[in-house]
């Protein structure tokens, strides 16, 4: 179990650090200079899916029977005025200075690269997405969109249409995985 689990943390690692030196050295491309990208990223392995986020780009997972929970903690400076108690979630949302991110992919040559791994569960439902999605569409919201779609292709083409409809000032990507299966874990 143990070696598993360090296993996809380092296969993780490695090819975050790779996407970071690759988008580094197009940056000096002319008319690139100065370009960076935010990034969120799943490995599953077995039974586990380890989590892996560069900027304000976000993990979400779906539990049954509906709890929503963020995975990912975004490197952005409103985050930082939100873990000093210096704004709220709320306040942060309508701040101007919501855009501006503490770290990106080839933006530095070494990235503090928080990662996580759960043990996923029977029904689980993970979202991968952009902050054009969550910078449009509140977590209850996403929530509620996951749990109605009859599959994750619906909940895809839900999610942006809504993001759009709300707005739609950002790119917006997301990508949604339903885990099943008589191998996994029944939920908790």
């Amino acid at each position: 179990y143990a070696l598993s689990q360090s296993f996809a943390v380092d296969a993780l690692r490695a090819s975050i650090d790779q996407a970071n030196i690759e988008v580094s050295e197009a940056a000096h491309t002319p008319g690139r200079e100065g370009m960076g990208a935010t990034l969120v990223a799943a490995l599953i392995h077995d039974d586990f899916v380890t989590i892996a986020g560069v900027g304000d780009s976000r993990a979400y997972l779906l539990r049954p029977p509906g709890t929503l929970a963020r995975l990912t903690r975004d490197q952005s400076y409103v985050q930082a005025l939100i873990d000093r108690g210096e704004i709220t979630e709320e306040e942060a949302a309508f701040s101007p200075q919501k855009n501006v991110i503490l770290q990106a992919i080839g933006r530095m040559p070494e990235l503090q690269l928080p990662l996580s791994q759960l043990e996923l569960r029977r029904g689980d439902i993970l979202l991968l997405c952009s902050d054009g999605l969550t910078g449009e569409v509140e977590d209850g919201l996403l929530r509620e969109i996951l749990m109605s779609a009859p599959s994750v292709d619906v909940a895809c083409e839900r999610l942006i249409e809504v993001a759009n409809a709300h707005g739609g000032r950002d790119n917006v990507t997301c990508v949604v995985a339903l885990f099943n299966g008589p191998g996994l874990a029944p939920p908790t």
